[in-house]
């Protein structure tokens, strides 16, 4: 038994707020006792660990050994697999742990620290899509405050068509892929735009002409 168990036995009956009678009085044992106990001259036998283990909701092993012990004890021996509905959880006998699940990838080390490169690789992916759902969305407050300000609610619905171009155009710079930019849909806003606005719908037509040169670019850009 290490000497830690006397300032154990002295911190458990603090936190539980017992005086060394009250405790006496509980267990059955002198005030003397526990003196000794806490002062390090005697040691609590069998009964009387189970006793105060009993009495301070704890098991006898953490009285004895403290928390450490117990930690250790689910640290696994080995590697384990765990496959379950929640996902794949792989843990080395060090500790270090992998989970991949619907919520995505985690992995800590054995203290339970998270990896910082694949942390920052997911905060970057998460915020991709926020940032695409973000511009949607002002486009859509901009489609609102306009048509409501300006009653210009035949031609303000292309604030959102150009709202979804400039998502395609991060994704885009994002994946360095041109193809990816909605360029169609920009050439569509661009006509109704000028359609509903100023009421020219001809010869604006020939912006339609540039999709298939876009795409002929786009395809060139790549090879190279």
């Amino acid at each position: 038994m290490d000497n830690a168990i006397y300032e154990r036995l002295l911190e458990y009956r603090k936190k539980n707020g017992l005086s060394q009678e009250e405790l006496a009085e509980k267990i059955g044992v002198s005030r003397q006792a526990i003196s000794k106990w806490e002062r390090g001259e005697s040691s609590p036998d069998t009964d009387n660990l189970i006793a105060l283990s009993q009495l301070y909701g704890v098991t006898v092993d953490e009285l004895l050994f403290g928390k450490k012990a117990e930690e250790k004890e689910k640290t696994p021996s080995s590697d384990s697999v765990n496959i379950g509905i929640g996902g794949i959880d792989v843990q080395s006998a060090e500790g270090d742990r992998v989970h991949v699940g619907f919520d995505g990838i985690r992995v800590t080390d054995g203290d339970g620290n998270p990896s910082e490169s694949l942390n920052k690789y997911e905060n970057e992916k998460k915020s991709r899509p926020m940032l695409s759902a973000v511009i949607i969305i002002i486009g859509i407050i901009a489609f609102l405050l306009v048509g409501f300000l300006f009653k210009l609610w035949k031609v303000c619905w292309v604030l959102i068509l150009l709202a979804i171009c400039v998502s395609s155009l991060i994704e885009a710079i994002d994946k360095k892929k041109p193809s990816h930019f909605n360029y169609p849909l920009l050439m569509v806003s661009i006509y109704c735009g000028i359609g509903l606005t100023a009421k020219i719908w001809h010869p604006t037509w020939i912006l339609f002409v540039t999709i298939p040169i876009f795409y002929l670019i786009c395809d060139a850009v790549k090879k190279k």
